[in-house]
């Protein structure tokens, strides 16, 4: 298992970002490091398919997003991403300092060193379900 990890900003708030490869696949999961903001988490598989999932700021429940689309797109120079009235997840594809800012109306993501490939999963966020006792970690 090869582990990557580098720090970053969603919405103001410090977050950690983990990249993890296996056999099975790449998850890339941000983690909140005060506890304070819900995080998304991708995983793309060693089939090409992805799953993404979002965790409670207190790390004790998620939820799965029915996806509608996903891929990687060059952030470039702080660009804003519309959502369309969709659920959006956005990690860097790569090792990097990151700063993400979301509403309702979009994102807007900057990479501020490092590559600038983002990884941006759309759909709809399923209902909050508690994570059992192995899940939380």
């Amino acid at each position: 298992m090869v582990e990557i990890k580098c720090d970053g900003k969603i919405n103001n708030r410090p977050v950690k970002l983990v990249r993890k490869t296996t056999e099975y696949g790449t998850t890339f999961m941000v983690k909140p490091k005060r506890f304070d903001i819900d995080t998304p988490h991708i995983t793309v598989l060693s089939n090409g398919k992805w799953e993404v999932h979002e965790d409670s700021a207190d790390g004790r429940w998620f939820r799965t997003m029915h996806l509608i689309g996903e891929g990687s797109i060059d952030s470039g120079i702080d660009p804003f991403i519309r959502n369309e009235g969709f659920d959006m997840a956005l990690v860097p594809l790569y090792q990097a300092n990151f700063d993400i800012c979301a509403d309702s109306n979009g994102s807007r993501v900057s990479i501020l060193t490092g590559n600038p490939w983002v990884l941006r999963a759309i759909g709809t966020y399923g209902p909050w379900k508690a994570k059992t006792e192995y899940m939380i970690s």
